[in-house]
């Protein structure tokens, strides 16, 4: 009976949480300060700057404002813990349209790439944040997709802590489409074709470790 009330009580402190992200609004805990930027940085690289506030802490919705009970739920508002970005970033492959004649909106000639960077402590300031990302322009030369200014079909981000993803406005860009049906079809096919360029977009701090400048302790595995 002791075991079978403790589970109940489990699930409902799950349900209440789940709840209270289900009904976060978007941007109330990180919102993008500014649009991605794609820029050549030397003759290597591409680089990918995300520019983003930290806005409050998610664990003050789940104390719903009362003070923590337990050594467990103790934590410090001015800092999180273990935040999670990933970024999917979509160029049109333009050596294969050509070759094939094809049409620009053709999906086929779309190349996905992602990352990943664990930023292990970050403090709430409000102060803007920069993650950057690298492509090797090597690829973007190859692909006939880089220019004086090189622009992507679109990407997606997505921040999450602990399994839970934020709502942030504009996560998903594609092209001028604002429908939220295809950008989610865009989302999920981005997520998917992506595994076949794995290892291609790496967080920028394997390469220089300057741009950990206004971010904390960062995971060093990619």
């Amino acid at each position: 009976m002791k075991k079978t009330a403790l589970y109940l009580a489990i699930v409902a402190i799950l349900t209440v949480n789940d709840d209270l992200f289900a009904n976060e609004q978007p941007d109330s805990v990180i919102e993008l300060d500014g649009t991605v930027d794609i820029s050549r940085m030397g003759d290597g690289w591409l680089k990918i700057s995300v520019p983003f506030l930290l806005k409050s802490h998610p664990d003050l919705e789940t104390l719903g404002g009362r003070k923590p009970s337990s050594m467990e739920e103790l934590f410090n508002p001015d800092f999180i813990d273990n935040l999670n970005l990933k970024i999917t970033v979509c160029f049109r492959n333009e050596f294969k349209r050509k070759y094939a004649r094809g049409d620009k909106n053709d999906i086929q000639f779309f190349d996905y790439y992602s990352s990943e960077l664990e930023i292990k402590l970050l403090k709430v300031d409000r102060n803007t944040k920069t993650a950057v990302f690298l492509l090797p322009s090597m690829i973007a030369e190859r692909d006939e997709f880089v220019g004086s200014s090189p622009k992507a079909v679109g990407y997606v981000l997505e921040f999450s802590r602990g399994g839970t993803i934020f709502k942030v406005s504009d996560s998903i860009v594609f092209e001028k489409y604002s429908n939220e049906e295809i950008l989610e079809k865009f989302k999920s096919e981005a997520q998917s074709r992506s595994l076949s360029n794995e290892g291609f977009l790496i967080p920028a701090h394997l390469i220089d470790s300057s741009f950990l400048k206004n971010l904390g302790p960062v995971s060093w595995e990619n």
